[in-house]
């Protein structure tokens, strides 16, 4: 039986996917140059030791494995020892002139590296590792290309002015008597939509007060709380917190007035206490444990080896999904703000921790105003207001047994997630 050797390319193929990141270009040039540079020597080497075309390289093996694939060979190739006959060459560690012959028995000279160890891996096509070296040298190229478009975009996106002034008023004390949360017939259009995101919508919500927002995919939810943060101005109508028109704040202060918890938990590179301090530099730990508490994240946290000084690797990834979603809820409280926006953040929580969170959060939070934000019906069924959109527009208002018989598109949100049982169970 005639062996066909396996052949692979050079492992620079591996680092065209590792080093694709924008921010990690100026390393890949380096990376790329080192890989080229190997490349080059080690065609060098075959050149001076006039290695056949098919000789096979080992890249990292053991002598035993080398001793058996040349005898494999020997047998495929009749046992001829002539100069045409295949060789091995076992190579460690890059060192590619440290090798010296070793008889194996066989009538074929396997030469050996200086230095082996015992990870086996499949030969390497020797004719392919200088092209790839080239090859991968001329990605770089693009990689600079698209590094350098990249930064462009990014520079004008900081040197562009905001529309929204910032007034840097003093600090605005509460009206007193005012609601938390307040929509005098609001509207917004997002620029270049055909369609208003928001038309004509009026509520408002007391200090202390949990609101639920619920309402189908596109039917205005994130609009409607991205208004409340000031991330857009109203195209008419007025937002108001606590008695004052937002465009009033300066917007330091309303980043400490409202604490927002997206749809997309994001943790940042360091440790749980950093992350914890993003919303208050000054944070003590046993504010930040009171957080934990209520965010039901405690007890997963204390299992940590590290406790609050766990590392946190980028983006959370060394966390679940429903731990980031419950370090995230953590971080806002730990700034305690007087309105808190949950928008969608416990979707990948169980309904037993979600259930818990939302009891945590109305027994300890007095006087701060929740606002949930869910497509679950159960999320926001014991708010004391719930505020149905549909399209853009406020179909309903009130609380949960009242909009089951005065609002249609609540109703049908109902019994799709739950049972005509289970509905009646909750009045």
């Amino acid at each position: 039986m005639q062996l066909k050797p396996f052949y692979l390319s050079s492992t620079a193929n591996e680092h065209v996917k590792r080093w694709r990141r924008l921010a990690e270009s100026t390393r890949a040039v380096k990376k790329f140059g080192t890989t080229l540079a190997e490349g080059l020597h080690l065609a060098q080497v075959i050149a001076e030791r006039k290695v056949p075309a098919r000789s096979v390289i080992l890249r990292e093996t053991c002598a035993e494995e080398a001793r058996g694939l040349a005898a494999a060979l020997a047998g495929a190739a009749g046992g001829g020892t002539g100069e045409g006959a295949p060789r091995i060459y076992v190579l460690a560690d890059a060192v590619y002139d440290a090798v010296s012959p070793v008889e194996n028995g066989t009538g074929i000279m396997v030469e050996v590296a200086a230095r082996v160890n015992d990870r086996p891996q499949q030969p390497l096509d020797v004719d392919a590792l200088y092209l790839d070296g080239v090859q991968d040298a001329g990605n770089v190229g693009t990689l600079i290309r698209t590094a350098v478009a990249s930064g462009i975009r990014v520079n004008e996106l900081l040197n562009t002015a905001t529309t929204m002034a910032d007034p840097a008023a003093p600090e605005l004390a509460p009206a007193a008597g005012a609601p938390a949360i307040a929509f005098e017939d609001v509207s917004f259009t997002y620029r270049g939509a055909g369609a208003p995101s928001l038309q004509g919508v009026g509520f408002s919500a007391a200090p202390g007060e949990t609101v639920g927002v619920i309402g189908g995919t596109g039917s205005g939810k994130t609009t409607l709380i991205d208004l409340i943060a000031r991330f857009y101005d109203a195209g008419s109508g007025c937002v108001k917190l606590f008695g004052h028109d937002v465009k009033e704040y300066s917007f330091a202060q309303l980043r400490r007035l409202v604490g927002i918890v997206p749809q997309r938990a994001m943790l940042f590179t360091g440790t749980i206490r950093d992350n914890m301090r993003w919303a208050c530099s000054d944070a003590t730990d046993e504010q930040i444990w009171a957080a934990l508490e209520i965010a039901q994240a405690a007890d997963f946290v204390r299992g940590k080896p590290g406790g609050l000084d766990e590392p946190v690797e980028t983006a959370g990834r060394n966390f679940s999904g429903g731990q980031r979603q419950r370090l995230t809820i953590a971080r806002a409280l730990v700034g305690r703000p007087a309105v808190l926006i949950l928008d969608d953040s416990s979707s990948a929580l169980d309904f037993a921790t979600d259930a818990a969170l939302r009891r945590a959060l109305r027994e300890k939070t007095d006087g701060m105003t929740v606002v949930i934000v869910s497509q679950r019906a159960a999320a926001v069924q014991r708010a004391d207001e719930i505020l149905v959109l549909d399209d853009g527009a406020l179909v309903g208002c009130g609380e949960h047994a009242a909009l089951l018989d005065s609002c249609p598109v609540y109703k049908e949100i109902c019994l799709s997630q739950l049972s005509r049982e289970e509905v009646e169970k909750t009045l």
